[in-house]
């Protein structure tokens, strides 16, 4: 049988649990296609305007992969002014996580 300590961390670790996975399950990650506006190296921001947004800017993840058109894989001084996109981004947080330059 458990003791009253053992059942009250178990009850801790397990709503811990559920609001780690409540704040998973949340996130609001879209798929957009769209088009880059601006590109803020020293701040690591990325404006892009869709049909679904128009102009917003985003800050790029701490991990953020970015792969060009040739299919390499680059950071964000790589992204130019123009380059017709496909990004997953947090439009909650405002944070971009993948770019894809299209052809």
């Amino acid at each position: 049988m458990m003791s009253k300590l053992m059942k009250k961390r178990l009850i801790n670790v397990l709503a811990t649990l559920v609001m780690l996975f409540s704040y998973v399950a949340n996130a609001e990650t879209t798929e957009v296609v769209a088009k880059i506006v601006k590109v803020d190296i020293e701040q690591s921001q990325i404006t892009l305007a869709s049909k679904r947004y128009n102009e917003m800017p985003y800050k790029a993840a701490f991990d953020i992969r970015i792969s060009l058109e040739n299919g390499e894989t680059a950071g964000v001084a790589n992204l130019r002014k123009g380059d017709l996109v496909t990004a997953v981004v947090d439009s909650g947080s405002s944070v971009v996580h993948v770019i894809d330059v299209l052809k």
